[in-house]
């Protein structure tokens, strides 16, 4: 496979925490972390088998009220010295399952929204289902948030335990606080704990219940200690912070594969997909999974399917396989492998771009046949970018499921569309304080809770690198979107019209010309621009 010339560059459960460090968002000590992981681990192994013997009676049901819930939930309003509360027995992985003669594979899920959680409904089945290759419990990486919720609603969530068994003590600082407003009592708890506690991540899968193997997290290094695979599903942005204290805790010969869409950095103006940039900082293989999957449906148990692309070189296709072990479901959730990382990868990065066209042609009012033909653009456009940059135009993975069906899911439903069709009907060019960044942030925070929005920022990385190696011309949809998204002083109404060239297309915008379609007869008088030249690529 070949890839682009680049410029040399330079590398670039649950423990509680003290009161202190979590005012502060600061992560425990080593030390403080320890005692409380050991303390946890072994009450894990004393309450593991009455909570799954009870779990077949709670899945994907709301508990009723009961008086057991009652009692748990009682002096969660108390004053902090009497502040105890009895809970369903949280979940935990035991010393045993790293210390076991017969190696099984140990994994660790990096992420908690909304498709993080929702691949955890898929995983969590399916170390139950091959218990001869995985180990029982799945730690699943949490970023520590406080969330207000209703007591009432935390008291029907709550599981009803054959017999209470204390499992933690909340107390001091920790203290759930209770209180009321707009006439509704609330609490305020850890994220964490509420989601072992009723295996049902509130705030970003609120409708859907977490298989018991799922163990919510919130140190990062504790998550990945010994895991031996590593599935990243957070933010591409945040990835660089995290791959130090992964390293550091997992297992040696470990392996890691990547579900973030739009994963694309730019390093001096070279692409960087996530996938190179996990193994490079990881120092081993990395895979992608990527596909038509939108998150609710997914967890829902909807009929789907998904791509995993895996490296052409080392293990990587014996690794495929125990890979799609771990993902695949008969019934709900089939994989397909292919040998092809960087196609599989930037499928599932660019057809965000294409979905925020799609985003403007709704609110805009445009019809079906005009998000058929922006559909066909993209796809065309994608398979174009791939084989310039990465030397692979392979057909069948553009007829993958990352491919034509993701472009298709993407840009009917999920959140680019949604957030464009928002940015198109609010859009004034003649508001002088309708600026288009502001706007995007506004809508992404009034309409994502709390998700990231990532088909503006992969935009705007794109165009960066077609504007350096000059080829902005043979990607029109992708500057049209951009010009649409970014430039101050031209309309959203002109998206269809700089798509097709027209006259009224040729704007003349107020704010950065770089994003624009004019930029590209520029480059091209001027002569300049990288040349692109091809090199081998392992990936």
């Amino acid at each position: 496979m070949t890839k682009m010339a680049s410029p040399k560059r330079s590398p670039s459960p649950i423990p509680k925490k003290r009161p202190n460090e979590e005012s502060a968002g600061l992560p425990l000590s080593s030390s403080s972390k320890t005692t409380t992981a050991s303390k946890n681990l072994e009450q894990f192994s004393t309450t593991k088998k009455q909570k799954q013997d009870h779990s077949e009676n709670i899945q994907n049901t709301t508990s009723p009220k009961s008086s057991s819930n009652t009692k748990m939930l009682k002096g969660f309003c108390t004053s902090s010295n009497a502040a105890k509360a009895v809970v369903a027995p949280a979940l935990v992985p035991t010393q045993q399952h790293t210390t076991a003669a017969t190696k099984k594979h140990k994994v660790a899920l990096i992420g908690s929204g909304n498709w993080g959680s929702a691949v955890a409904t898929i995983i969590g089945k399916n170390v139950e289902k091959h218990p001869n290759l995985f180990e029982p419990i799945i730690n699943m990486y949490v970023y520590e948030e406080q969330i207000e919720m209703s007591k009432k609603k935390l008291l029907d969530l709550l599981p009803v335990p054959d017999q209470p068994t204390p499992s933690s003590t909340v107390s001091g600082n920790n203290s759930p606080a209770c209180f009321v407003k707009d006439g509704v009592e609330l609490i305020k708890r850890n994220l964490s704990e509420v989601i072992n506690e009723t295996h049902v991540n509130v705030k970003y899968l609120p409708d859907i219940r977490l298989p018991n193997s799922i163990y919510a997290n919130n140190d990062l290094k504790s998550s990945c200690l010994n895991a031996d695979i590593l599935i990243w599903c957070v933010p591409h942005q945040f990835v660089t912070r995290m791959t130090g204290a992964v390293k550091e805790s997992c297992a040696k010969d470990a392996i890691s594969i990547s579900l973030i869409k739009g994963g694309i950095d730019i390093v001096d103006g070279e692409i960087q997909l996530c996938s190179e940039l996990i193994a490079k900082e990881m120092g081993h293989e990395c895979h992608v999974l990527m596909g038509a999957n939108l998150a609710n449906e997914v967890a829902e148990g909807q009929f789907c399917e998904a791509t995993i692309g895996y490296p052409t070189t080392g293990h990587g296709h014996l690794t495929s396989e125990l890979l799609k072990q771990l993902f695949h479901l008969e019934e709900s959730f089939q994989i397909s492998t292919v040998p092809d990382v960087p196609g599989v990868e930037l499928c599932g990065a660019l057809k965000n771009i294409v979905a925020v066209g799609a985003g403007f042609c709704d609110g805009l009012g445009l019809g079906s046949n005009t998000k058929a033909a922006l559909i066909r653009k993209g796809l065309v456009e994608m398979r174009e970018f791939v084989h310039m940059f990465y030397g692979t135009d392979s057909p069948s993975t553009f007829f993958e499921s990352c491919g034509v069906a993701d472009i298709i899911t993407t840009c009917f439903g999920g959140r680019n569309r949604k957030c464009a069709e928002a940015f198109a009907k609010r859009f004034d060019l003649t508001d002088s304080s309708n600026k288009k960044d502001q706007l995007w942030a506004e809508i992404e925070k009034e309409l994502l809770n709390g998700q990231k929005l990532q088909g503006t920022l992969t935009s705007k990385e794109i165009q960066t690198v077609l504007l350096k190696h000059d080829c902005v011309a043979k990607f029109p949809l992708f500057t049209a979107i951009n010009t649409c998204a970014f430039s101050e002083g031209v309309d959203v109404k002109s998206f269809i019209p700089l798509l097709v060239g027209s006259s009224s297309g040729a704007l003349k915008p107020s704010g950065d010309s770089t994003n624009t379609l004019s930029s590209t007869a520029t480059m091209n008088s001027s002569g300049s621009g990288a040349s692109i030249s091809s090199k081998s690529t392992g990936a």
